[in-house]
Parts: structure tokens; sequence; C-alpha cells
């Protein structure tokens, strides 16, 4: 039969006590992983009609912020999780016009993950329209303007002026 050493039977103890107090009080000055707290403020700071211009609250011990983008307010129908780092402002570009987009945010840290932050949503504008073309007819005066067609676009307005600058 073998016998453990009091220096082992030490050892053991002291290791089995520090693993009880983590367990109960945790580590002085390390915050844990599970306190980690979702983003708050998620806010849409510019919309256009490709992209769309996000911030949050930034946060202290986190590695970065997960972005998901979905099509959908529950988010089963998710378009994208961009990894933007540390970055907590951020310009989202290739967006369709005129469409709906969801979005919300995490923190990570190592391979952890916070809950997402509070949804907001944007809708991108219409995109202007596209090879605009103005022919004149001096027998009448006519002025004709074509252009492109713009999906989903409901109706056209057209301004003109005297000027550049459209005053007169």
């Amino acid at each position: 039969m073998k016998r453990i050493s009091l220096l082992s039977m030490k050892v053991i103890f002291v290791i089995l006590f520090c693993l009880i107090i983590f367990t109960f009080t945790g580590c002085p000055g390390i915050t844990p992983v599970a306190s980690m707290e979702a983003p708050k403020n998620l806010s849409v700071d510019d919309v256009y009609s490709n992209s769309v211009k996000l911030s949050w609250d930034s946060q202290s011990l986190v590695s970065g912020y997960i972005l998901y983008i979905s099509l959908d307010n529950t988010f089963s129908n998710q378009v994208q999780a961009l990894d933007v780092q540390q970055n907590n402002a951020v310009s989202i570009t290739g967006f369709q016009s005129s469409t709906t987009y969801y979005f919300r945010v995490t923190a990570y840290r190592n391979s952890s993950e916070s809950a997402p932050s509070e949804m907001v949503s944007a809708t991108t504008l219409v995109g202007a329209p596209q090879k605009v073309t103005i022919s004149f007819s001096n027998s009448n005066n006519d002025i004709t303007l074509s252009w492109d067609a713009v999906p989903r676009a409901t109706g056209y307005e057209y301004y003109y002026g005297l000027s550049s600058d459209m005053a007169n």
C-alpha cells in the first residue's frame, strides 16, 4: 500500500480549498465571462439607399462585437453576422434599396458571447434614378427626361431652374 506524503496532502488540500473559494466568490480582479453584459444603446445613426450607420455604447474588457443583420425581427432570416472587432460605430454597405433590415449586436471575449442587445431596424432609402437623359425639341420647345426605373419607387419628382442652384 502506497502512502501519500504530507506535502502531497497539503497541495491537494490547497487546490481543493481554492476551487471551493473560487466557485463561491470568484477571483478578485478577474471579471467572469458570464457577467459580460449585452451592448447597450444600439442606434441607427444614418440611412442611405445601400448603407446604414450604427453605433452603441463601448464596453470595457471585451475582445470585440458581432453585428447581426436580418430581414425579419425574429432573426430567422439572418443575412449576415459581422465581426466588427472593437469598433462600436460602423457603416455597413451592400444593402438593397427600400428594404427593412433588423440589427442587434453582441459582445464577445475569447470564445464567449454576451446576450444580444436590443434590436433596432432601418429601412433603406429608395435609390436615385440612373442613366438620366435629357433631350430637346427645337420645333416646339419641348424637353424630354428619361431614366431607368427604380425598383420599388412609387413615383418620381423632378426639379428645374434657370441656374445650377435652382434659385431662379
